[in-house]
């Protein structure tokens, strides 16, 4: 690298006179890989102690060099000649964890909040977080990173202390290491799972927005064929699925009286929504049979799953009212 920089730096330097080096830090070692960005697109970002070494390798060098860590050399010793500058102190590193630890609490309070509002922008309604899996994920994302947060807490209130009073009290030392080492292993499995949950959550469909109609439903019904009484503003229906099956022709009946006598001539339009996805409205006028009497066949449901079954009813004359069903298919 050093060798076709400086190649190029003559040509610049000669046609205009501009001198060109890089400095290079090499380090290797254990990194922590953590997700970037938000639910719907993730990126990954190395950080820890290796690759600050590494930034601390770099800065040191000066222009035209490359410096390396021992670690590095023992991993390429016998394929490179390197020249010893002996131990060098360090800048930063002692005071590592505690600076993370005030970025940690920033970071994941941010995350925690990109989740939640991840939640309103995407759940229909606040009890599809336990009722989806979508919702399900996101909260075991915003479980692991509140854990996250404790741990954070943890560095900030014993770690940092220690690290600060072992300057002077050498003897606080050991025990400020021994619980770095196990916050560090913590919040690395902690991490790692955050990773599988945002992977898991990102391959999730999110919740239908018809899903939010559910809570208004006046009957959940299903799975096989469905014969349905319910009572709605002073009038009497009976709703009848045959043989309410997935991907196949079924026959939807809607019965209507009013005390006791047919609803005659009203206008029936029946709604078909996929709770389990997004996957649009489809609606169909159903005809009048006989005197009361509204049906419609058609392969409306199209998969295995919950659908919202929703009948706008507009009786003559009359204002228009809507009942909703949510309806289990199966194959």
């Amino acid at each position: 690298m050093q060798d076709s920089v400086a190649r190029y730096a003559e040509d610049l330097r000669r046609r205009h006179g501009v001198d060109v080096q890089i400095r290079v830090g090499l380090n290797s070692g254990e990194v922590v890989v953590r997700s970037i960005g938000s639910d719907l697109h993730m990126d990954y970002t190395a950080v820890g102690q290796t690759t600050h070494l590494a930034a601390r390798m770099e800065q040191l060098a000066r222009p035209g060099v490359t410096l390396m860590t021992e670690t590095t050399l023992r991993a390429v010793e016998g394929y490179v000649q390197v020249r010893s500058l002996g131990p060098t102190p360090i800048k930063g590193l002692t005071v590592a964890v505690p600076r993370f630890s005030n970025v940690a609490f920033v970071s994941v309070l941010a995350l925690i909040g990109s989740g939640i509002g991840a939640s309103i922008v995407h759940l229909p309604t606040f009890a599809s977080l336990w009722q989806t899996s979508y919702g399900q994920a996101l909260l075991v994302k915003i479980g692991l990173l509140c854990v996250a947060l404790m741990l954070a807490a943890v560095n900030l209130v014993r770690t940092r202390p220690r690290l600060v009073a072992a300057k002077e009290r050498p003897a606080l030392g050991p025990g400020a290491a021994t619980l770095l080492r196990r916050l560090i292993s913590g919040e690395t499995l902690l991490v790692a799972a955050a990773v599988v949950a945002a992977a898991v959550l990102s391959s999730l469909p999110p919740p239908a927005k018809a899903l939010a109609t559910a809570g208004s439903a006046i009957a959940h019904v299903g799975p096989g064929p469905v014969t349905e009484a319910v009572d709605k503003n002073g009038y009497h229906i009976v709703l009848r699925v045959s043989p309410n099956r997935a991907a196949a022709p079924n026959a939807f009946t809607l019965q209507i009286t009013k005390g006791g006598k047919p609803v005659a001539h009203a206008n029936v339009i029946a709604g078909f929504s996929m709770l389990d996805m997004e996957m649009g409205t489809q609606s169909y006028v159903m005809a009048e049979k006989e005197p009361g009497l509204y049906e419609r066949s058609a392969p409306a449901l199209v998969m295995v799953g919950h659908w919202g079954l929703s009948f706008e009813i507009t009786p003559a004359g009359q204002q228009p009212f809507t009942i909703v069903f949510v309806d289990r298919t199966t194959g």
